[in-house]
């Protein structure tokens, strides 16, 4: 038996469903179409006078007002989820440029030495 006090409505939904809810279907379009797909229509989308895209807000601002909309981001997010994750984030891209350095190490064939 379902009582309908026991369904959610959209005003009682965890935030966290519809995020999550997001990523698949995000997943599920970047296997199906690939990365070029989201470049593309974020490409589209400015030109068709939709809100810019990331390139046309570049041009526009220019790199120091390109550099501000990520600082006002990130204080957003801490704000939003504070210290701790800001840590972890940073400790994840710690990790994942070491990965790629070490990567580039391995690939990159060392010089011969002649005797």
């Amino acid at each position: 038996m379902v009582f309908l006090k026991d369904t959610l409505s959209p005003i009682d939904r965890p935030e966290g469903a519809f995020v999550e809810a997001g990523r698949r279907g995000g997943e599920t379009v970047k296997e199906r179409y690939g990365t070029p797909f989201f470049q593309t229509i974020g490409r589209l989308g400015a030109e068709r006078g939709a809100e810019k895209g990331g390139e046309a807000r570049k041009k526009e601002l220019g790199s120091e007002g390109y550099a501000q909309l990520g600082r006002m981001g990130g204080k957003a997010v801490f704000e939003k989820r504070g210290r701790e994750h800001m840590r972890e984030i940073g400790r994840k891209g710690g990790k994942a440029r070491v990965a790629q350095s070490r990567a580039v190490e391995t690939d990159t064939p060392s010089p011969e030495v002649e005797s």
